[in-house]
């Protein structure tokens, strides 16, 4: 099948909702509405010309590519990008980023920011305080995880303001970061 406007991908899974623990794996979720546990990866089948995509590229696409439904009678359905046999079509602007050389390359303008942990302060006579934050991360701080080659004066590594909002958390590779367009990155730090 050869795709003509959009990205044709494949993957056997709509939800990463399973952890293994020893030789067990459980279900951690069963909600299909979170976020969390849409898959977003799959292998490229074909990609309109143009595109810098090749088959058998890794992506990672917009959370909703993949995501069920459960209609008005209840039963469980694929979404509106689904087609058959776990193939699914994507709209170009929907893919994220591509896996090449074992190296991820971010498409548009994403890049994407690992967060860093903000650290509980320590009071007088042995009192702990914990700080309240989004998943006890700092906030509107992270590194620079993974560049973009349109993003200047930034390197992989470095400690990064970013805009309110901005950020959109995804997890590769077992890896918590979250994807920001480089106008969201507003400057360096120490």
């Amino acid at each position: 099948m050869k795709a003509l406007h959009h990205v044709l991908i494949r993957t056997d899974r709509s939800y990463n909702n399973k952890e293994k623990v020893g030789n067990t794996d459980f279900t951690v979720n069963v909600d299909i509405d979170n976020v969390e546990s849409i898959n977003r990866t799959a292998t490229v089948v074909s990609a309109p010309e143009g595109i810098d995509l090749d088959s058998g590229d890794v992506v990672v696409v917009h959370h909703n590519i993949m995501r069920e439904n459960i209609r008005i009678d209840k039963k469980k359905t694929k979404g509106m990008y689904y087609i058959a046999d776990d193939y699914y079509w994507v709209p170009v602007s929907e893919v994220i980023m591509k896996k090449s050389n074992n190296t991820w390359i971010p498409l548009h303008n994403f890049v994407f920011l690992k967060p860093i942990k903000q650290e509980n302060i320590q009071l007088k006579y042995g009192l702990t305080l914990i700080p309240r934050s989004r998943k006890g991360m700092q906030e509107l701080r992270a590194e620079l995880a993974i560049t973009n080659k349109k993003l200047e004066g930034v390197e992989v590594g470095d400690k990064v303001y970013f805009s309110r909002n901005s950020e959109h958390e995804f997890i590769i590779e077992g890896e918590t970061l979250f994807k920001c367009e480089i106008e969201d990155i507003l400057g360096k730090y120490e």
